[in-house]
């Protein structure tokens, strides 16, 4: 039987990062897989995937100004079993400003 998802708390932007927070969804997760899909612009999309994440909040560091980011997680028992993945969240660090 599969392991139930994570469920995402928290995703917003803090300073120059990306925080995910979320629970898990069943006492079976052994780790989490974080999928990080990249939207550069109109037609450039780009997907990571970051396995064996053991706690339950991400910070992602990696992230530049004006480009558009959509996690989704999924949790992984001990054999290997993947849960469904969560509803995907969006976070866009904005561009500054410009002063004149």
């Amino acid at each position: 039987m599969k392991i139930n998802k994570p469920v995402i708390t928290l995703a917003q932007i803090q300073g120059e990062k990306a925080i995910l927070n979320w629970v898990s969804g069943d006492d079976r997760t052994a780790s989490y897989i974080i999928y990080k899909k990249i939207k550069e612009d109109t037609w450039n999309t780009k997907t990571v995937k970051f396995t064996n994440i053991s706690d339950v909040r991400y910070e992602d560091r990696d992230i530049v100004r004006g480009a558009e980011y959509t996690y989704t997680l999924q949790a992984v028992d001990e054999y290997g079993i993947l849960s469904e993945k969560t509803n995907e969240t969006t976070l866009i660090l904005p561009k500054l400003q410009e002063v004149n």
